[in-house]
């Protein structure tokens, strides 16, 4: 092993390898079949780095029932790895790779999954799959500087407890262009469902603009972003957020205001929205009882730096009516709600909130014949986590 470099020309074989003798060494996989392949390899290592080809031909077997069979040319050349090309086939599914896998990258990818549910995924390892992945593409540049070109569909996915009906992604993204759409429909998870969503983007990767909306069982989202990305951080803006038809009505942003990103650190200047009474927030008594209502207003401002906890201010003016979903149709409150919060999230979570409720009156009916009225004065509530 003192030598300078180490040539070798090896080959193996195997026949028929049962997997179910791998328990016998402690390793259980939890999958069921047999594998047969022949391997070859010539290189040399020199220099602390090595130059080979490797060759795994007439890859063959069956694994949970399914017949597995593939090819796979490996050639490194120091940390230049790539494949000449890749194919495996398990049933219907099939996997072809082809092109450099280090950076700069150059690899192409086909992908045809038509029966999730067949693949012989270790249980004790992968969630539930089902349903059908296709897809197709090209990766080149680097990850500072990529160049994609990529096409992915899915159809009636389910991923453990999430269902799907359809996923169709479109990208492409190179120095020069940036043009992405992605459409779901019918997800369901921890029992909410979406039923559409809709994610565009477009221009270039140092200018572009982000347009993503949401219909779901609790209301609708929109959101717009304009910003560009350089050296690994994006900074622009956050053009749309509104949140409508929502149990507690509509609720806007107030307007366009200052976001980065980073791998270590991001800022989020004050974002404020404001509420708009939705026809559900119709008051239920008689308009002669019902006072002039503040206009919602509810403001959040974060950043973190870098190797730092992340700090968080919320500042809310919110009617009492909000809570006119969840209460009882003989109770009303007019009133207004004022909270004031700081919060700092790290390895643990500090926070302290100040709630106060300017002097209004509580209006019940049913009670008695007219409408029973309970004033409240000076009402503040001081809340702290720690």
């Amino acid at each position: 092993l003192g030598q300078e470099s180490i040539d070798w020309d090896a080959k193996l074989s195997l026949d028929h390898a049962d997997l179910g003798t791998l328990q016998h060494l402690d390793i259980d996989t939890g999958l069921t079949g047999w594998v047969g392949l022949d391997l070859s390899s010539q290189g040399q290592w020199r220099d602390g780095q090595a130059f080979l080809t490797a060759t795994l031909s007439n890859l063959r077997g069956e694994l949970a029932g399914q017949p597995l069979s593939g090819k796979v040319e490996a050639r490194v050349q120091g940390d230049v790895v790539s494949l000449e090309p890749a194919a495996v086939a398990i049933g219907a599914n099939q996997l072809w790779l082809h092109g450099t896998v280090t950076p700069p990258f150059d690899l192409q990818y086909r992908l045809a999954l038509p029966t999730l549910d067949s693949l012989p995924l270790p249980p004790n390892l992968v969630p539930t799959l089902a349903g059908a992945i296709d897809g197709e593409g090209r990766l080149r540049g680097t990850l500072l500087e990529p160049d994609v070109h990529a096409q992915l569909s899915g159809r009636d996915l389910v991923i453990d407890q999430l269902r799907l009906a359809e996923i169709d992604l479109t990208a492409r993204a190179d120095t020069k262009q940036l043009d992405l759409e992605l459409t779901l429909k019918q997800l369901q998870a921890a029992d909410h469902t979406v039923s559409a969503a809709q994610l565009k983007a477009n221009g270039t990767l140092p200018n572009h603009t982000l347009i993503a909306s949401a219909d779901t069982d609790l209301g609708r989202v929109e959101l717009g972003l304009t910003g560009g990305l350089e050296s690994q951080r994006w900074t622009g803006r956050l053009t749309t957020l509104n949140l409508l038809k929502t149990l507690a009505g509509d609720w806007r942003l107030a307007e366009p205001v200052a976001l980065h990103l980073a791998e270590t650190d991001f800022s989020l200047a004050q974002t404020c929205l404001l509420h708009q009474p939705s026809e559900s927030e119709a008051p239920r008594a008689d308009a002669s009882e019902q006072p002039q209502q503040s206009t919602g207003r509810l403001c959040l401002a974060a950043s973190q730096k870098p190797d730092k906890p992340i700090m968080a201010s919320l500042e809310a003016l919110l009617p009492l009516q909000l809570g006119h979903p969840f209460l009882p149709p003989t109770l009303r409150l007019p009133g207004d709600m004022m909270v004031s919060a700081e919060a700092r999230i790290g390895k643990t979570i500090t926070a302290e909130a100040v709630v106060t409720l300017p002097d209004n009156r509580i209006i019940a009916h049913g009670w008695t014949d007219e409408p029973l009225n309970i004033d409240y004065r000076d009402t503040r509530i001081d809340l702290s986590l720690r």
